[in-house]
């Protein structure tokens, strides 16, 4: 191609950027899906636009989900918290 090999590209700082916000992306996907395999086995099934919302937050949000869940006794109580977020 251009006379580049594909080690010399995995040193450039554009890679090193593209593969940090792909590792960044795979945590919050895993950390997302775990959350809402958590919500549904407290609540059951959850709604599409929850479930929207929830796939919305940052990483760091994500986490403060993860521990405020295990205090959630209904829906309810999730969709407050995620209104406090917006």
């Amino acid at each position: 191609m251009l006379g580049l090999q594909a080690e010399d590209l995995s040193h450039t700082r554009f890679y090193q950027d593209v593969l940090q916000i792909g590792r960044e992306e795979g945590e919050k996907l895993g950390e997302s899906k775990l959350i809402l395999r958590q919500l549904g086995l407290k609540f059951g099934s959850i709604d599409a636009s929850l479930e929207q919302q929830v796939r919305a937050l940052s990483s760091e949000r994500l986490e403060l989900l993860g521990e405020a869940l295990l205090n959630f006794q209904n829906i309810s109580e999730l969709q407050a918290w995620l209104v406090k977020q917006n």
